[in-house]
């Protein structure tokens, strides 16, 4: 998971497996799970962990094997208040489909006016190339306190190669995944409510950006749906400068706005970084990450590393901060200054949270 929080309701730090880092000796870790070969992901752009808008209740997607299963499976651990205490639920979400699910990334939802035994978490499981046997995958579980669960291999599904990003809707029982068509490059949003029904439509066009594109998070406020990625304008100038931006929907995805670029650079309180922070900057990799969230009072706030070209390192020359719309403009807050280049190999990025700001 990411390691920088800020302006969350509460903040998680915790461990999967049995054994822990040196930076453990200065972190209160909460174990989840002594599971026998309980590991979680290895894979920086996934979620593992989801929490629920304004409630106590924390779920956590993971692999691990036990006596009561033949090969590895998902299991889920649940905390009821804000991951305190946990327990495990069995049996495993993936039964169906065997031992190939991994990679989970995680979102939860609930209904009847946030009553915890309404909630149902809905899942994606990616493949990875180097290891052919692991299926892409979805799983939907219906009661998470009962572990009652269906899944599908995506396999029965198109466009699924970025579909490890997902959310949910705050006002009806939809969930949703972004992937990308092989054939166009074209994105494209599927939702469902079963699993079983599966729909899909465009959301962003290859001709809608410029260079890599980077997805960073999907939310949902009053019905209204936000997609967040960084990528470059398709009129950028060489090199291409990469900024946040965002898309929104009115109708459960249906149809999506126009590109909200998100230009960092004029920013009040950050005009003088000129480039977001590749966390890897000795290597021929664009390693850039960041979130994305919507508060409680609808407006859009991205946690982004920043850089200043023109100063050294060692002057304040890296910055993780918050970006967020204050009124018809958008405004800059330092959640931490003056980091090394090599801050990457310490923290995987900055994040927001999922409860509002």
């Amino acid at each position: 998971m990411r390691n920088i929080c800020h302006k969350i309701s509460y903040t998680l730090i915790i461990t999967l497996a049995c054994s822990v880092s040196v930076m453990s000796q200065m972190t209160p870790w909460i174990p989840v799970d002594t599971m026998q070969n309980t590991f979680g992901t290895a894979l920086p752009n996934l979620g593992p962990i989801a929490t629920s808008h304004y409630s106590p209740l924390v779920m956590i997607l993971h692999r691990g094997k036990s006596t009561y299963a033949s090969s590895s499976a998902l299991v889920y651990n649940l905390s009821t208040d804000n991951g305190n205490t946990w327990s495990r639920k069995l049996p495993p979400i993936n039964t169906q489909i065997g031992f190939g699910a991994r990679y989970p990334t995680l979102t939860l939802k609930l209904d009847s006016g946030q009553a915890l035994q309404t909630a149902k978490a809905f899942s994606t499981f990616g493949h990875v190339a180097a290891i052919p046997e692991i299926d892409q995958g979805a799983a939907l579980v219906s009661d998470i306190f009962n572990a009652t669960s269906t899944s599908v291999a995506f396999n029965q599904m198109t466009g699924s190669r970025l579909g490890q990003l997902c959310w949910a809707s705050d006002t009806e029982n939809r969930f949703f995944w972004v992937g990308q068509n092989p054939s166009n490059g074209n994105h494209t949003l599927f939702r469902t409510s079963d699993l079983v029904n599966i729909e899909s439509f465009p959301i962003i066009n290859l001709s809608d950006i410029a260079g890599e594109f980077i997805p960073l998070q999907g939310d949902s406020y009053n019905g209204k749906l936000y997609f967040g990625f960084i990528a470059a304008k398709p009129d950028s100038s060489t090199p291409l400068v990469y900024m946040p931006a965002y898309v929104t929907s009115t109708d459960n995805g249906a149809t999506w706005s126009p590109v909200n670029w998100v230009d960092f650079r004029q920013a009040v309180g950050a005009t003088r970084f000129d480039r977001l922070w590749d966390y890897t900057p000795d290597d021929q990799f664009l390693q850039l990450q960041g979130d994305m969230v919507v508060g409680f009072d609808g407006r859009v706030h991205f946690a982004l590393g920043l850089q200043d070209t023109n100063m050294a390192v060692g002057q304040n020359r890296n910055v993780i901060a918050e970006i967020l719309q204050t009124g018809s403009y958008w405004s800059a807050a330092m959640v931490a200054e003056n980091l090394s280049d090599i801050s990457w190999s310490k923290l995987d990025g900055p994040c927001l949270g999922t409860d509002g700001l």
